[in-house]
């Protein structure tokens, strides 16, 4: 990701680490920082509000982007927390078997780590058993009001 309609000034992405371990049994872990993602501006700017849309299946990726969108304000992010697991995997075979770990620590600018932590939403608004019994999408229809009530 380069550019975006959705910003009008330069971003970038929380801290990035590689892990390197220099011990076995994980006794000790160093790391190099990654660069992280710079994003500019790409006109036409959409200047209207905005929302995004968060839940317990937003990980990785997108808990990238809902730290962007909340660290810059770049609109509300409404749902329920996120699934607090960011970071690229790396997979390796030993003999026949393909075994993985999470190999970039991710940190947001507030210096906490993401592992196991979640990204709470600006507006919390939970799937509920009747909704989903309805076949409503309650998330998706109070982003919905949400912006109906905040357009000129």
């Amino acid at each position: 990701m380069d550019s975006l309609h959705l910003i009008n000034n330069p971003v970038k992405s929380g801290l990035w680490l590689q892990p390197i371990f220099t011990s076995p049994y994980l006794k000790r872990i160093d790391y190099d920082t990654i660069t992280s993602w710079k994003i500019t501006p790409k006109l036409p700017y959409l200047n209207v509000p905005k929302v995004f849309l968060a839940n317990h299946n937003t990980f990785s990726y997108g808990e990238s982007l809902l730290e962007i969108i909340k660290s810059y304000d770049i609109g509300k992010v409404i749902g329920t927390n996120s699934a607090g697991t960011n970071g690229d995997i790396i997979f390796f075979k030993v003999s026949k078997y393909t075994l993985g770990y999470t190999g970039i620590k991710v940190l947001p600018r507030y210096g906490a780590d993401y592992k196991g932590i979640t990204i709470p939403p600006d507006i919390y608004v939970p799937a509920t058993l009747e909704g989903v019994r309805k076949g409503e999408d309650e998330i998706l229809q109070a982003a919905i009001q949400y912006l109906n009530t905040h357009t000129n």
